[in-house]
């Protein structure tokens, strides 16, 4: 890896401990990044998956409980078949 810049129209390239320091620092900020966007995926993924497993079984118990108190002129008759 070279690592270089310009400066007054001359190309510097940076050798010996130097480059070791600038490589090893952009390693670890490129690894706090990446680690970073992991976590927040994973949070969002988790989060998602936790509200549908909450929120699928309460709406289907909301539902039933409104379909049992519903006013009984609306609820359709079952034991009559159809003609």
């Amino acid at each position: 890896m070279l690592v270089t810049y310009e400066e007054d129209d001359q190309v510097v390239t940076i050798t010996g401990w130097r480059k070791w320091l600038i490589v090893a620092a952009v390693v670890v900020v490129l690894a706090l990044i990446l680690t970073a966007v992991a976590a927040i995926v994973l949070g969002i993924a988790l989060t998602l998956g936790l509200v549908l497993l909450i929120a699928t079984p309460l709406v289907c118990a909301v539902a039933l409980i409104a379909w049992t108190v519903r006013p009984m002129w609306r609820r359709p008759d079952l034991s009559a078949p159809d003609a």
